[in-house]
């Protein structure tokens, strides 16, 4: 118990930094992300396998946060959806498959910039059918 305890202070010491991460939870079925890699382009910062039952049996997950972005979300998700051009019928395909695909923005209050999205860029995330999660925190 001590172990954790002193873990959790550690974690908790070092300073949040703002940023997004594109996610796409893949079907029970489905247990390897690497073809996604493959068709989008893209090389995720991690892929995941939770050990909880009710949760997706794996994860691609692409953090934007090492680019060299302002503290701005819009730059952020722009980027993101540059880099998915000429794969929309792809990523809107894989709702259809059972696939949950979405964009969280993470943002502390603490770490200032622009937590917020232009209403185009809201409509294009829901063209393709990717959902949009903004978790605002407080660090301190």
């Amino acid at each position: 118990m001590k172990k954790h305890r002193q873990q959790s202070i550690v974690q908790i010491s070092i300073r949040p930094r703002n940023y997004t991460s594109f996610w796409i939870a893949l079907p029970k079925d489905v247990d390897d992300p690497k073809s996604l890699s493959n068709i989008l382009g893209l090389t995720p910062t991690a892929t995941r396998k939770p050990p909880i039952n009710d949760l997706p049996p794996a994860a691609w997950i692409l953090r934007i946060d090492d680019l060299p972005f302002p503290n701005d979300c819009q730059e952020q998700v722009d980027w993101l959806l540059a880099k998915l051009k000429g794969k929309e019928d792809f990523i809107r395909g894989l709702r259809e498959k059972n696939y949950w695909v979405g964009v969280m923005c993470h943002w502390y209050t603490e770490c200032g910039g622009k937590p917020e999205l232009r209403l185009d860029t809201v409509k294009q995330l829901e063209d393709l059918e990717i959902c949009l999660d903004f978790e605002l925190e407080q660090w301190k």
